[in-house]
């Protein structure tokens, strides 16, 4: 009874919002009172989620597109880091040097180094750590996968000894800048819990390669800075495969952080009245966190890849909850809209 109660509030906020775009503040009281029963129904929904964005990158919504926020260190690593940075950069600049002119021959190497190096061309105390430790992890793991050249896997020819030894150089020189902030610390200590579930990490490869290449090839999604970056893990998993090294941590918290930011953003986390009916609404604006493009494209990839988002958070009953959902909302405001064109039809 509460479902057909909640459809027909639905129905009638609708027809409201799209012909006299009635604000919110206008509607009935018994239309308030209907909603505010489905937000508590969603509230555990929303709190799981927030629990379960702890680590990792950070999104938000700018001119549009969504875009990796940078998270920078506190002044007291910076200035214990500075010195370790010179030295990694320079390095590090000589390594995408290097393999630029054998972009042919390791072409995602080549990129992957590139992305790198421009990542560490800010000052320490601008540094993007996460997106550091990011790319870092996929030049990483690109690293051992070539010494070892595992023949199950897809890599390019075996690395000339310049370019073997310089990468190596550089890894390692990474790895002991990164260990000294405390974020990536923690991104290091669960990516390594999380590479113990080899299954898990394969059934992630399975139902995700399709949702990392969206979030690194949608150029009216993604921000142009943030493709680069998730191009670069996703290259990276791709040619070593997620259950290597940390590949697929690192693949798994930006489809995650990136999955969620979208939902929050064109479907909104906090159930008012705004949000939850914005998809509807010519005016909506998703209390300014998205532009109506955003909302669009967003809602669009989320509808376009449900199965596979389902799929992909099957393990977490939290997310798995936060995913259906996002898509039975939008699903029902596609159902909504089709509803309110036969009306207008019809009146007509």
């Amino acid at each position: 009874m509460l479902e057909q109660e909640i459809r027909e509030v639905e129905y009638r906020i609708v027809i409201l919002r799209s012909d006299a775009m009635v604000a919110p503040a206008s509607f009935s009281t018994a239309d308030k009172e209907s909603v505010a029963l489905m937000r508590g129904e969603l509230e555990f929904i929303l709190r799981g989620d927030t629990a379960q964005m702890n680590a990792g990158p950070t999104y938000d919504v700018i001119d549009g597109k969504l875009a990796r926020l940078p998270q920078t260190a506190p002044l007291a690593e910076v200035n214990k880091q500075r010195i370790v940075h010179m030295r990694l950069a320079a390095s590090s600049s000589l390594l995408a040097n290097l393999l630029e002119k054998s972009a042919n021959q390791y072409p995602v190497l080549s990129r992957i180094a590139g992305e790198y190096n421009d990542l560490l061309g800010a000052d320490t105390s601008k540094l993007d750590v996460t997106s550091l430790w990011s790319v870092g992890t996929a030049l990483a793991n690109l690293h051992g996968a070539y010494k070892s050249q595992d023949a199950s896997k897809t890599l390019a020819t075996p690395l000339e000894p310049d370019c073997a030894a310089m990468l190596e150089s550089v890894v390692r020189e990474h790895g002991a800048f990164i260990m000294g902030f405390d974020v990536a610390r923690d991104l290091i200590e669960r990516a390594d819990q999380f590479a113990m579930n080899t299954d898990l990490l394969k059934h992630l490869q399975k139902t995700g390669s399709g949702l990392l290449d969206e979030l690194a090839d949608n150029k009216e999604l993604i921000a142009p800075k943030t493709l680069l970056v998730h191009r670069s893990i996703r290259d990276a998993a791709s040619e070593t495969g997620w259950s290597y090294g940390r590949s697929g941590f690192d693949a798994y918290i930006t489809v995650r952080n990136a999955v969620g930011s979208i939902i929050r953003a064109s479907v909104g986390s906090d159930v008012s009245m705004l949000s939850f009916y914005g998809l509807a609404s010519a005016t909506a604006d998703m209390q300014g966190l998205a532009t109506r493009e955003f909302l669009a494209n967003g809602a669009s990839m989320l509808l376009a890849h449900g199965p596979a988002l389902q799929a992909f958070f099957a393990h977490s009953v939290e997310f798995a909850s936060y995913i259906t959902w996002a898509l039975d909302l939008l699903e029902r405001d596609r159902r909504l809209k089709i509803d309110v064109m036969r009306t207008k039809v019809s009146a007509h």
